[in-house]
């Protein structure tokens, strides 16, 4: 499932010179690496981050970063806790 347009496009296109240098060096397959579809699974947990509004990443750097920016109700799970022994209905 792509989000966007193909990495790479922008930087030859009509206003490729309004786009500033990277601050760090890509790696010779960084086009390849994020022009990859990411899978459903990847694409759930975005969706998901941008609906509750935390941050998209492992979950060390996700409970890091929610933390340093008070976040961390957004990655505690909605609604009333279930009762102890009700079993999943």
């Amino acid at each position: 499932m792509a989000l966007g347009k193909p990495a790479g496009l922008h930087e030859k296109g009509p206003r490729a010179e309004l786009l500033t240098a990277w601050p760090i060096r890509r790696s010779g397959n960084w086009s390849q690496h994020v022009n990859t579809p990411q899978t459903e699974a990847e694409a759930a947990a975005i969706r998901t981050a941008i609906q509750r509004g935390h941050p998209y990443g492992d979950g060390h750097w996700t409970q890091q970063t929610a933390a340093e920016l008070r976040l961390e109700s957004t990655l505690i799970p909605r609604g009333r806790p279930r009762k102890a022994g009700t079993g999943d209905r």
